[in-house]
């Protein structure tokens, strides 16, 4: 309802182009969703925080991020003073300090936020997080913060496993998401939750590609991204871990390549393939082309973890902190401001797998981390010991490594299906009566 006020306000008061203003809606209804829908309550500091939030999704492209700050900018300064003002005439708002001090959704969206960010958070754990806090939100009706307890996440967590049908380990991302809420934003301990109901542990074999299936993708994938896609087969990394390469993690010599803040930010080396020696380093000469072109322009730089920016003011310039993989296309930081080149987005690989599986014959499900379970399982049928399979993995359990023992192909030589002894048995049978 307030979405489609916005609307025709900015068309009664012609602040936007018409063409325009469904995106603008689009932008605020996304905003009052981030801030816990207490629209009463929203400042240009739960916008600032909306903004970097948005920006840190290596979809949203600078023209969208510009977009979003315009719409949410008339929101705040144009569109909520009319209709505050017209809903205090009704006497609809309190006026009493006390009221006013109270920590609101808005205020709990904008800190989660701040703290993650604080804390160093991964982008995909902050946008889980703020899923989850926001689904919460939505569950518990918008209630105040303050009133909120132990029985609402068990309530929460329950739901989700009787109606929501979600797997055991979404359930504890949910519930991982309470505890930060809970602990580290408003300071309390959520008590009480030996009542809830948790989701039931399923146990799902991973998708693996034969040897010749994977030789099947790679010859349709296109050139640009064919490099990704071999070196995350030939290494067993993730999509995001292959992504976030710098070239210092890269050693030809010893045969290895370093893992920075994988799962669990932690760190650890894996193999790297021979067969890629050539070329990589071939592909790190073109970019290092490109570096120097951006050097030339007043560019080059890249964003560095952690506040090592500050530490090494020049670092960010560096040949051995650029991406392995750096995007097409230099664009601002929206933390700095200042122009970076970023490294190619996970989806835009996944776009391009699917594309070449589409042109395959393989009927089974695949995406970029099919190529490492399918590393893990050629290793095991080679002869690999699992533990060893598990570091270069970076598994935390070796149980999470014992479920390639389960899609390995297996000797069943000596096993005759009783299908086939049946058919004999008939086809034998016939014969006598003929």
């Amino acid at each position: 309802m307030k979405v489609q006020k916005y609307q025709d306000f900015l068309l009664e008061h012609a602040l936007a182009p018409e063409e325009k203003i469904s995106f603008f809606a689009m932008w605020v209804a996304r905003f009052i969703r981030f801030c816990g829908h207490d629209t009463g309550r929203m400042t240009s500091k739960h916008m600032e925080c909306f903004l970097e939030f948005i920006g840190r999704d290596e979809s949203v492209k600078d023209w969208q991020l510009e977009q979003a700050g315009k719409a949410l900018r008339l929101y705040l300064r144009e569109f909520l003073p009319t209709q505050q003002s017209d809903e205090s005439g009704c006497g609809s708002h309190g006026d009493t300090k006390e009221e006013d001090a109270e920590m609101e959704w808005p205020d709990v969206m904008a800190e989660c936020y701040r703290l993650m960010l604080l804390m160093r958070y991964s982008p995909n754990t902050e946008r889980n997080y703020m899923g989850w806090i926001k689904r919460f939100c939505r569950y518990i009706g918008g209630r105040p913060p303050t009133t909120l307890g132990g029985p609402d996440v068990e309530d929460f967590l329950t739901y989700l496993a009787r109606h929501e049908n979600v797997a055991r380990s979404t359930q504890n991302q949910a519930l991982n998401a309470m505890v930060f809420l809970f602990r580290t934003v408003l300071d309390r301990e959520i008590e009480g939750l030996s009542k809830a109901v948790r989701a039931k542990r399923k146990r799902r074999l991973p998708v693996v590609l034969s040897t010749e299936e994977v030789a099947a993708v790679f010859s349709h994938i296109e050139e640009q991204y064919l490099l990704m896609a071999k070196l995350i087969y030939g290494t067993g990394m993730r999509c995001s871990e292959c992504l976030r390469l710098r070239v210092k993690d890269i050693d030809f010599e010893r045969g290895i390549v370093t893992v920075r803040s994988g799962k669990g930010d932690k760190d650890r080396t894996t193999v790297l393939p021979e067969s890629l020696h050539g070329e990589l380093q071939a592909h790190l000469d073109r970019i290092k082309g490109i570096q120097r072109k951006d050097l030339a322009k007043g560019y080059g730089q890249v964003i560095l973890p952690g506040a090592l920016d500050r530490k090494y003011p020049t670092a960010s310039r560096e040949w051995g902190w650029q991406w392995v993989f750096p995007a097409g296309n230099l664009s601002a930081d929206v933390t700095s401001g200042s122009i970076v080149r970023h490294h190619v987005s996970t989806r835009t690989l996944q776009r391009a797998v699917g594309r070449a599986v589409e042109k395959t014959d393989i009927a089974k499900r695949v995406g970029v981390h099919t190529f490492r379970h399918s590393f893990a399982t050629h290793l095991l049928e080679g002869g690999a010991n699992i533990r060893v399979i598990q570091e270069l993995l970076g598994h935390r359990s070796i149980d999470t490594t014992m479920v390639y023992t389960h899609v390995v192909c297996k000797n069943y030589s000596g096993v005759v299906s009783p299908l086939d002894k049946l058919d004999r048995s008939h086809h034998s049978s016939g014969t006598r009566e003929g």
